[in-house]
């Protein structure tokens, strides 16, 4: 029971955090981390069947309860849980946000009353969160990214126009990648486009 509580709990954190792990690790300390998160995951699906298993066998072990009850909390607290708690509270308020939601991308940008923005790309392969500062004329938005090797920047752009409907990028056209968000609605068309969307979102 103690051990099983320590070790979902660690993993908790590191859920709980993972918002600001991703934004400030890059590299090989980041991928261990990040698959570490995974390994934990799938560690604790493999435990809870074996508790399961078990308590078939001995129905009335309050030990194997017990254990069966932590892993089952942590487990629909990531797989069937709508929200999830995120470091990302300790961040500056969302002034304005918008989304691409396609069938196999979905994306968000969040403009922050502290003159920061964050994009969060996420494809079936593809997990990213970019960020910068940026400084608003009028409707349009100039943006200074600041995150490493920012790679999907040249899909987004740096000058993006907002309309009172979408902000599209003015230095890049929509088959360039996530040109166009949408200020209506950010439901997702597929909420479960990247594993770790069952983990944090």
């Amino acid at each position: 029971m103690k051990g099983a509580s320590i070790f979902c709990s660690i993993f908790f954190l590191f859920t709980f955090f993972y918002y600001n792990l991703e934004k400030y690790l890059t590299g090989p300390l980041f991928l261990l981390i990040y698959f570490s998160i995974l390994i934990s995951f799938l560690v604790i699906i493999v435990l809870w069947l074996v508790n399961l298993s078990k308590l078939f066998k001995s129905p009335r072990d309050n030990k194997t309860i017990s254990v069966l009850i932590v892993y089952s909390i942590i487990l629909a607290y990531c797989i069937l849980s709508p929200y999830k708690l995120s470091s990302e509270i300790f961040e500056s308020p969302v002034k304005l946000e918008a989304c691409v939601n396609k069938t196999d991308e979905y994306a968000t940008i969040k403009f922050r009353a502290n003159k920061e923005f964050e994009i969060h790309i996420e494809a079936p392969f593809e997990d990213d969160l970019l960020y910068g500062t940026y400084y608003l004329s009028n409707d349009t938005f100039f943006l200074r990214y600041n995150t490493p090797n920012a790679g999907n920047y040249r899909y987004v752009g740096d000058t993006l126009f907002n309309n009172g409907k979408t902000i599209y990028s003015l230095d890049k056209t929509d088959t360039d990648g996530f040109a166009l968000f949408n200020l209506d609605s950010c439901a997702r068309n597929n909420p479960k486009l990247h594993w770790s969307t069952i983990v944090f979102d």
